[in-house]
Parts: structure tokens; C-alpha cells; sequence
């Protein structure tokens, strides 16, 4: 069956900025619905290019789909009206009386990371000097680096700590909502006694025991010491060097040396889960760190 759908840019399109924070409404209209009204609406609200709960709003991905509401006339056609707003979770919370409030756990696992330091932070690397009679791998001429000595670096594997803080607490409703908008993400402000971006949640899930009515759920939070922002090394495809100067119209983004920190996962505020947030930044202090992938050999 083929739908068409129109989004309406005037009739109650609107976003709002108040109290209750951001929020907004969209207005599609579908045609070619078939069925009685009840069939109308629920094949309109799930026809393609209608957004859905827990999608974001364009360009705003904090933002997303929490209520849907459809009205059919009597053409065949039905108005849909699509509600967002930023997802605010403390109605989520347990009421003080239960007993089974948050519950903090924290495990500590290793993982094997690239690095080009040696235990004492010092870059692990050893000179190079070009035969004099160096040929240019690109041209076959002499090679303009010939007789030169140049630093090689090497990366090696090591294994070290990285800490996951897992709460628990039962709920009145799914964590599905909250796995989308949060899971996969930074912290956009700190948490934890950390800067934002050392923080990812990994996982959101829970489970019921009595239909629905509460859930046990489980939020899980992995730390990167040197943040979950990767270094990433810009080398000369021709002579395997790094570049001095990425991007010397930005030069406040360029660590120096070829080398750049970016960042690669969404943020979200972890506050609006309503946890405890207040762990004591001693408990990650005596942790090694995690240190910036490598490649296994180039030079510098």
C-alpha cells in the first residue's frame, strides 16, 4: 500500500524555548490510507517518513520524538501530529521510599590499546639515517631525504585498566527511550569528578518481572583517561612523514606534529538520568590511562 506523506511547514509547526526546556511540533498529513478510522490511524502514524518516538529532531539530536497523536477525516486522509522534546527522565525515579534505590557497582577490566610511550611517558622511538644513494619511491630520482636521519616511532601493545561504573534501581517504565537517546554517547558536562568526554555509556537495558509494571535497570558507563576523543596522526602519503601543520588556517585544533584529537561520539547530559553522579574522583586517580592509538611504525 502506498502512502504519501507531506509534511505541513505552517499548521502547527512550531518550536518552543521555556521553563519545561526545548521543544517542538511537526505536522504531516498522510494520504492514500485505507481501512476504517482505527486502521487509518495507526497505519498512518507508522508509515514511512513519519518520525518516530525516540527519533531526533533535524538537526537538533537532543531533542527527540515523544508522542504521536493522528486525526483521520472522512477522504481517506490523516493528520499527524509529531511532539518533541529534550527527554527529561526524573519522573523515572524511584519514589524515596523504595528500597531499591540506585545501587552503585564499579568493575575494572583490562583492554589492549596501541602506544608509542614507554612506562615513563617518554615517546618510544630510534633514529634512522637514509642511505646516501636513497632512490625516491615516487619518482626513481635520488631521494631528497638521502643522508638525512629522521626519529622512527614505534607503537606496542599493552593491556591496561579501564573502569566501568554500573547503577541499578527499579523503575516504572521501560529504559527503551532512554537506550536511545543516551546510549552510544559522551558526556556533554563532567561527571564523575571528569571533564566531559571522558565518559561513554554503553549500555541502557532492564528487564520486567511483572508485566510491565517496573523494571530493574542497569546503566553502564566506561571512563577514558585521555577521553574518548582519539588522536589521530596526519602522515605524507609520499614520504610516510608526518605533517607539520594540519590545518594552518585552524591551528588552535592542531596538537602539533601532524596530530589532532577529534571528536567522534554524540554527547548527551548524563544528569538527566537522575543517578548519583557524586562518585569521589579518587577512585580513578590510582588508574593507568589509556593512551592515544598509534601506528605501528612512521616516522617523525
Amino acid at each position: 500500500m502506498a502512502f504519501e506523506v507531506v509534511e505541513d511547514l505552517i499548521e502547527g509547526h512550531q518550536m518552543a524555548d521555556d521553563q519545561n526546556g526545548l521543544s517542538a511540533v511537526r505536522v504531516f498529513h498522510v494520504s492514500g490510507v485505507e481501512g476504517n478510522r482505527p486502521e487509518r490511524i495507526f497505519r498512518a502514524m507508522r508509515a514511512g517518513g513519519i518520525p518516530q518516538r525516540g527519533e531526533a529532531y533535524p538537526g537538533v539530536p537532543d531533542m527527540v520524538v515523544v508522542r504521536l497523536s493522528a486525526t483521520p477525516n472522512d477522504h481517506g486522509n490523516v493528520r499527524v501530529l509529531v511532539e518533541y522534546k529534550v527527554p527529561n527522565f526524573e519522573q523515572s525515579e524511584p519514589d524515596d521510599s523504595d528500597p531499591s534505590k540506585a545501587q552503585l557497582s564499579v568493575e575494572t577490566s583490562l583492554v589492549q590499546v596501541k602506544t608509542e610511550k614507554d612506562s615513563k611517558g617518554n615517546q618510544i622511538k630510534f633514529p634512522y639515517q637514509y642511505p646516501a644513494d636513497a632512490t625516491d619511491p615516487t619518482t626513481g630520482g635520488p631521494d631528497p631525504l638521502a643522508g638525512q636521519t629522521k626519529d622512527f616511532t614505534g607503537a606496542v601493545d599493552i593491556m591496561v585498566p579501564q573502569v566501568s561504573l554500573v547503577f541499578s534501581r527499579k523503575e516504572p517504565a521501560s529504559p527503551k527511550d532512554k537506550g536511545i537517546a543516551f546510549a552510544g554517547r559522551i558526556n556533554k558536562v563532567p561527571v564523575f569528578g571528569d571533564p566531559k568526554h571522558f565518559w561513554l555509556c554503553t549500555r541502557i537495558g532492564g528487564s520486567t518481572t511483572d508485566g510491565g509494571k517496573s523494571y530493574d535497570v542497569v546503566y553502564t558507563f566506561q571512563r577514558n583517561s585521555e577521553s574518548w576523543d582519539p588522536v589521530v596522526v596526519a602522515l605524507d602519503p609520499r614520504t610516510g612523514l608526518r605533517v607539520e601543520n594540519v590545518d594552518p588556517l585552524n591551528p588552535g585544533q592542531d596538537m602539533g606534529n601532524g596530530i589532532r584529537r577529534v571528536q567522534v561520539y554524540e554527547e548527551a547530559d548524563f544528569n538527566q538520568l537522575a543517578l548519583d553522579f557524586s562518585a569521589p574522583r579518587q577512585t580513578f586517580g590510582i588508574l593507568g590511562s589509556i593512551f592515544g592509538a598509534g601506528l605501528s611504525f612512521k616516522t617523525s
